[in-house]
């Protein structure tokens, strides 16, 4: 993308990818709007991102489009990285030693994973499958968090988290997994439910080897804390029948 974007597209672009209205009278309004007000919340912005690389050649890091706060910033932080592009031509070749001095790491494992849009594409399945796993529910405890959290609300903190965990932006808005974790009964068993159940599911999505181990040594990490916060609540359960 050569010219500069105008506040219209770039409104269709969002609606496209995360919905609401599209009305060109009222482009003029949201400029400065708050995007929280508008419906937009920061996966929205992501995909947002994800869309403006594929169709315009426009590269946003994700930790850049989740700071803005309005429409117009968007607009203003889109053409900023469209102007760049135009001004990037000059040759910025270092020395072999000082390029090896100099060199990036590889990309995140949420990069990997296939940034927000991927991950999510595997949590909608694992949701689905935690959710009727008969094993699982055995847990009175699982039973009542699903009565009480719908699938899609499920689904989208567990994104957040995960998009978190993996090294993408900070966006999960939940409790960390202690406090998440302290009114719940647990076992080992309940845990080796959970955990088979989401190594299986990134194999039935096909999540290549290396970054199914690197997912699931993320989840592995959290057991000592789980159990640790549940059987707290265990102790208390026990000492109020007594």
């Amino acid at each position: 993308m050569t010219k500069s974007m105008t506040i219209g597209e770039l409104h269709g672009i969002l609606v496209a990818c995360a919905g609401g209205a599209e009305n060109a009278a009222r482009h003029g309004e949201i400029a400065e709007a708050s995007l929280d007000d508008l419906g937009y919340d920061s996966l929205a912005l992501i995909e947002t991102a994800a869309r403006l690389k594929v169709d315009h050649g426009v590269v946003i890091p994700d930790e850049r489009i989740t700071d803005v706060g309005t429409l117009g910033e968007l607009l203003r932080l889109v053409n900023e990285q469209v102007a760049g592009a135009g001004h990037g031509s000059r040759s910025t070749e270092a020395p072999e030693g000082e390029a090896q001095a100099n060199s990036t790491p590889g990309p995140s494992l949420y990069e990997r994973l296939g940034g927000s849009n991927g991950i999510a594409a595997v949590i909608d399945v694992l949701v689905e499958r935690l959710f009727d796993n008969v094993s699982a529910n055995q847990n009175a405890d699982v039973v009542k968090m699903h009565d009480k959290v719908s699938r899609a609300g499920f689904k989208f903190m567990i994104t957040a988290w995960s998009v978190q965990e993996t090294g993408g932006p900070k966006i999960y808005p939940g409790k960390d997994m202690w406090a998440a974790h302290t009114n719940m009964v647990a076992t080992e068993r309940d845990w080796d439910v959970v955990a088979l159940e989401i190594a299986a599911t990134l194999s039935f999505c096909g999540v290549p080897e290396q970054e199914s181990k690197e997912y699931m040594a993320i989840i592995d990490s959290y057991r000592d804390v789980v159990l640790d916060a549940a059987s707290e609540e265990r102790q208390r359960a026990v000492a109020r029948n007594a």
